[in-house]
């Protein structure tokens, strides 16, 4: 279905130069939106009677807009955020007077949401209209002969079309009679969420515009093996092309792959400097309708088209590698891809799966051990190994299961997808993971943070219950514990700092490569250096230009070239932990940037590093002393000899005790 998907921006009270009608629409309106006041009770600072009935007039001009546009047999979905029935019923009711015959609404359209058990409520049959001027007295006008004159449009703010209409005289048809059947209201303290209004109608009769698209063809020559589409975009390099099998892009990606063909066309799509971002796979019908003759003033403004099927690999990620092809596959299309393309494609068990989405890397040492496990298979199909594959846990042919794009790199297999692909604030691959709340105090949370859990996440969720919150220190995404976050500007400025002068306590556990000695001190300064594109960042000693940085350790267990050691940073450099011991020539187990390595044979589910306990004060100067234990996925990276020297360091330090169960968020 995706592949008859067009995105426009376009103002759909205009007129444009050519018309075509469409077989599904959803009308989403602005709105004033009180329907979320419980959700976003600071809205009601600027909420009033007026927001709703200025917005009548447009809603109805976009409904009307819509179902003009709507193909006959087809519905129409109009929806809004408000609960106030002159957004809503009225707008539907003008709507159903204003097209007579011709439109429709379907009936008992809650049926199905009901069946489901959501608690819906039927439309409205009577409601009034305030007064936009007067005082909030509660005051309604019933119906639009009660309206004073100065109220009226166009001196004032009210229209005949906000009130419920009334049957004609003589006449024994009620014009309301299926608005309460045909509306869906899900009211808040019903479904325990925001309040919605939904009416769907159907079109039963079209007039003025022809229901078959026009058959003109409009378009322009452009690079060999390619066309380009006469359509409106952002600017004039902004644009898209239809490609052939002639074209070079297409003939080095199929071959590259073994595809030996795609069921539908290509569209090549650059973006707003003229550079070529995308391939995208739509097909005849919408090619037919891409066709057509667009190029105006008024016309829409195409934003996306199809499914993104390839995209080139980033500037400055594997430039000093010549490789056969710079193109990978998209997410969208991956799936779609797999089960076309004849090499390149790697079957994962379930483990080796949950070990990529989880850590984004399979490295290159597992590789080989998961091969001749029967747990990844397909290798000899990607003949010099490095570039894009879909990975991922097919079935048959590769026609089922769940694939993912990656590219094998000098790493390993990544899985390479960007934060746009994967979704945000959470990526669509990861699996959504709570955490407790072990410690809660004045105008502060302490977070158990799962490893996998950006901490950009964590605040995004502890915002819901806390606006105000905000970041005074990170955790790295593989890292677990204690995640200090105060959610009052106050707190905020005193815990930031206590940071800066460094007097917040932090105790770390981390199992490390090696043998270090029984305890110490790594004093070397870090510098940071981007690595890869992005966000990618990498610490490293330099003595010229780093800043100071200082980590004690105490080791607690070591056997068989592994150590725990508990660590506490006197600074708080960005991966000072990792970049410490790697530097020292004691990487971190599972830290594959820092050249640390996973237990032989296995995926490295995460990095051993875990943030035991936090120690500051609040902005009354009250001790806060926080601990979190460490979660079962480090546990099961530790020997039962470490284990047993946790429980004597826990015993010893009064750390024995499980931490605060809090509210799983």
């Amino acid at each position: 279905q995706q592949l008859l998907l067009l995105l426009l921006q376009h103002d759909r009270q205009q007129q444009q130069q050519q018309q075509f009608l469409f077989d599904r629409i959803v009308c989403d309106v602005p709105c004033s939106g009180d329907g979320t006041l419980r959700k976003h009770p600071h809205a009601w600072a600027t909420w009033s009677l007026r927001q709703g009935i200025s917005l009548h007039t447009k809603q109805l001009r976009l409904l009307c807009r819509g179902l003009h546009l709507l193909r006959p047999g087809c519905r129409l979905a109009y929806s809004t955020c408000s609960l106030n029935p002159i957004e809503n019923e009225a707008v539907v009711a003008a709507a159903l007077l204003r097209f007579a015959g011709d439109v429709r609404l379907v009936p008992h359209a809650a049926a199905g949401l009901a069946a489901e058990g959501l608690a819906v409520a039927q439309g409205l049959a009577v409601w009034g209209v305030p007064n936009p001027c007067g005082p909030d007295d509660g005051l309604l006008f019933r119906q639009w002969s009660d309206t004073p004159e100065p109220l009226r449009h166009p001196s004032g703010l009210l229209t005949e079309t906000m009130f419920p209409p009334q049957a004609a005289a003589g006449s024994d048809t009620d014009p309301l009679s299926d608005l309460p059947s045909g509306c869906i209201r899900l009211n808040p303290q019903s479904i325990d969420g925001s309040g919605f209004f939904v009416a769907v109608f159907e079109k039963l009769l079209h007039r003025c515009i022809p229901t078959e698209l026009p058959r003109v063809r409009v378009l322009q020559p452009c690079a060999p093996g390619g066309v380009r589409l006469a359509w409106r975009a952002r600017n004039e390099a902004n644009h898209y092309e239809v490609l052939d099998a002639t074209s070079d892009v297409v003939r080095e990606i199929l071959d590259f792959y073994g595809v030996q063909s795609v069921p539908g066309v290509l569209v090549a799509e650059f973006n707003t400097k003229g550079r070529l971002t995308q391939l995208n796979l739509i097909n005849a019908a919408l090619e037919r309708l891409l066709c057509c003759r667009t190029q105006s003033k008024a016309s829409p403004l195409l934003i996306s088209v199809g499914v993104p099927l390839f995209k080139p690999l980033p500037d400055g990620f594997m430039t000093e590698l010549q490789l056969p092809s710079r193109w990978r596959p998209a997410l969208e299309g991956a799936g779609l891809l797999a089960p076309l393309m004849g090499r390149r494609v790697l079957e994962l068990s379930a483990r080796a799966l949950e070990a990529l989405l989880a850590r984004r890397l399979l490295p290159m040492a597992e590789i080989p051990g998961l091969e001749a496990a029967g747990e990844l298979r397909g290798l000899a199909g990607c003949g010099g190994l490095l570039g894009g594959v879909v990975a991922g846990l097919g079935g048959s042919g590769g026609a089922e299961g769940f694939w993912a794009p990656c590219v094998v790199t000098g790493q390993g297999l990544e899985l390479f997808a960007n934060a746009e692909e994967l979704g945000t604030p959470f990526p669509a691959l990861l699996p959504r993971r709570g955490f407790d709340i072990p410690l809660e105090g004045h105008n502060y949370l302490v977070v158990d943070k799962p490893s996998g859990l950006r901490t950009e996440e964590v605040l995004d969720r502890v915002r819901r219950a806390y606006p105000a919150a905000e970041l005074v220190s990170r955790l790295d995404r593989e890292t677990s514990g204690c995640l200090l976050i105060p959610t009052a500007p106050a707190s905020a400025a005193a815990l930031t700092s206590q940071f800066s002068q460094h007097e917040v306590g932090k105790t770390y556990l981390a199992l490390v490569c090696g043998s270090p000695p029984a305890q110490g001190t790594i004093d070397a300064p870090l510098a940071l250096v981007e690595a890869g594109g992005g966000a990618r960042y990498r610490a490293h000693v330099d003595a010229e230009r780093g800043k100071a940085a200082e980590t004690r350790f105490q080791t607690l267990w070591a056997s068989g070239g592994v150590a725990l050691v508990r660590v506490e940073p006197v600074t708080g450099r960005t991966h000072q932990i990792r970049c410490h011991f790697a530097h020292a020539g004691f990487p971190l187990l599972g830290d594959r940037k820092y050249g640390g390595t996973a237990a032989s044979g296995q995926p490295s589910l995460r990095l051993a590093l875990h943030c035991l306990r936090v120690e500051a004060r609040d902005e009354r100067g009250e001790p806060i002393e926080a601990t979190c234990r460490p979660p079962e996925d480090f546990r099961a990276l530790l020997d039962p000899g470490a284990l047993e020297a946790l429980s004597e360091m826990s015993l010893r330090e009064g750390l024995a005790g499980p931490a605060g169960a809090g509210d799983a968020r």
